[in-house]
């Protein structure tokens, strides 16, 4: 079950079903949502808004993300896949027209390359057996 982050709506938040995110939504001039199949992508979200958002205690305002390792979902270019790396690893893959998008999970990745349309990728972290090829 998707979650559903508001940054810019009635009430900013996090919330489980789309009804509940609409009635945040609608009729609110220049909203801004995103759906996101795990928490904490949907926490990185409001985050880069400036926004921090816990279930347990609501909105709270500014923070940094310190999370070390995402999920970047690279499509197109020479190396399509999803890298479980640090960024310094990963960053030569994105050129000759890559897409980069950064998750928390490795659902969110997936769902990107899909609707990217991208059939064939590989998954790759710092303890797969394949990562030094592509280095």
């Amino acid at each position: 079950m998707p979650y559903y982050a508001v940054a810019k709506g009635h009430n900013p938040g996090i919330y489980r079903y789309w009804d509940e995110c609409l009635n945040q939504v609608r009729g609110y001039s220049g909203n801004d949502f995103r759906r996101r199949h795990c928490y904490d992508d949907a926490q990185r979200f409001l985050s880069r808004q400036h926004i921090v958002y816990s279930y347990d205690c609501g909105y709270h305002g500014d923070f940094k993300d310190k999370t070390a390792h995402f999920y970047y979902a690279i499509s197109g270019g020479e190396s399509p896949g999803i890298y479980h790396v640090p960024w310094y690893k990963c960053k030569d893959f994105v050129r000759g027209g890559a897409k980069l998008r950064k998750y928390h999970c490795l659902a969110d990745a997936k769902y990107f390359m899909k609707r990217q349309h991208v059939d064939e990728y590989d998954i790759v972290s710092d303890d797969s057996d394949n990562f030094d090829e592509y280095l």
